[in-house]
């Protein structure tokens, strides 16, 4: 298994850069560049043509191979009221670990037309 990040020089904290080696699902566009704050990096995406169901699903099956689901996918909240096909209106939350490393995966309605999702990717060190 190949690592997401390395450790930060002269700290536990991981390096820039460390959701290049994050799966992300087609149509996934960065909101804006990754963020360290708390002990985690964070980063959020805009997926295009993937409702928050299906965007869960595409991390089940893509950290399948040495990844850990630690904590399933899960609705968090209350559902809103869908706006388009592609969205059930809910959020979910999941939780995959890997040797060192912790990724939380939250995908929810991104607020649009379009049915798209917002994806939240949270990567942290595991010590």
């Amino acid at each position: 298994m190949t690592p997401l990040a390395q450790p930060a020089p002269g700290g536990g904290e991981l390096a820039p850069g460390v959701f290049t080696g994050v799966p992300k699902p087609g149509g996934a566009f960065p909101l804006e560049p990754p963020v360290y704050q708390g002990g985690a990096w964070a980063q959020s995406f805009d997926v295009h043509g993937l409702g928050p169901p299906d965007a869960m699903q595409f991390y089940v099956a893509a950290l399948s191979g040495g990844w850990r689901l630690s904590k399933p996918p899960a609705v968090v909240g209350h559902c809103e009221t869908a706006v388009t096909t592609l969205t059930n209106g809910c959020t979910y939350r999941a939780v995959w670990t890997a040797s060192s490393e912790r990724l939380e995966v939250t995908a929810g309605p991104d607020g649009a037309s379009d049915g798209g999702t917002e994806l939240n990717l949270v990567l942290s060190s595991v010590t």
